[in-house]
């Protein structure tokens, strides 16, 4: 089967690019039984139930799990010996309790998918130019520079000054050449949009290897590409 130059360019792209720095995978965490977190400050009791929240990258060793509790916004840190930055689309994620700070271990994986809209043919507004001999009335600018003035004291002795002098201005004056004008148009186009998700499915497990919560996020990106592009014209 051949493979389009599009579909080449994003199987290359997804195997360049890894799990971003500082990105936020928003999603949910379900929880099965009541777990307990580590926060910065205290650990937090959270109850069976579903969750709002984001898994940030803060680091190639570190990622932030971000929680909408009803107490309030809770964050736990999980720490890790992986390269987080060094993932691939399909690669595991694997953390050991006695690295990560938290009292359970955690098994994911992250995963990046590719998707392309339908072509879209329509108008759209652009910007066309013309070169157009035009005239400006033109502000005379002020002439100025530095003169030296020299004289004698009380005391017999030459003492020198230098001082600005400026002459002109005030006035204007006529200027006239070709231009490149900017005009409004429209012109006739094709594109598409291709949209990379990101997605990240993260196990919490006991030490039983029991799963007592889960959390699922995704980001997406979505670009415009043109296929087709027709001359501006005029309104």
């Amino acid at each position: 089967m051949k493979l389009s130059i599009l579909t080449k360019t994003m199987i290359a792209t997804s195997l360049l690019l890894a799990l971003s720095a500082c990105k936020d995978l928003s999603g949910s965490l379900v929880t099965n039984e009541k777990i307990s977190l580590r926060a910065a400050r205290a650990d937090v009791d959270i109850q069976p139930g579903t969750y709002r929240g984001a898994l940030k990258v803060q680091s190639k060793k570190k990622i932030n799990l971000e929680l909408e509790l009803p107490q309030g916004k809770v964050v736990a840190a999980f720490k890790t010996k992986q390269n987080l930055k060094d993932l691939k689309p399909g690669d595991k994620i694997e953390i050991s309790a006695k690295d990560s700070g938290q009292p359970y271990d955690v098994a994911g994986v992250y995963d990046v998918d590719h998707s392309s809209s339908s072509p879209v043919r329509t108008t759209e507004s652009c910007t066309y130019y013309t070169t157009e001999y035009r005239c400006h009335e033109v502000q005379d600018r002020e002439q100025c520079d530095t003169v030296t003035e020299c004289g004698t004291n009380a005391q017999g002795e030459q003492i020198c000054k230098e001082r600005t002098r400026c002459s002109g201005g005030g006035g204007s004056h006529t200027e006239c050449g070709n231009e490149s004008v900017a005009h409004s148009g429209t012109h006739e186009v094709e594109y598409y949009h291709s949209t990379r998700t990101e997605f990240v499915a993260l196990k919490i497990l006991a030490s039983d290897k029991r799963v007592v919560a889960e959390f699922k996020g995704s980001d997406s990106d979505s670009d415009k590409h043109y296929t087709y592009q027709g001359s501006c014209d005029r309104f």
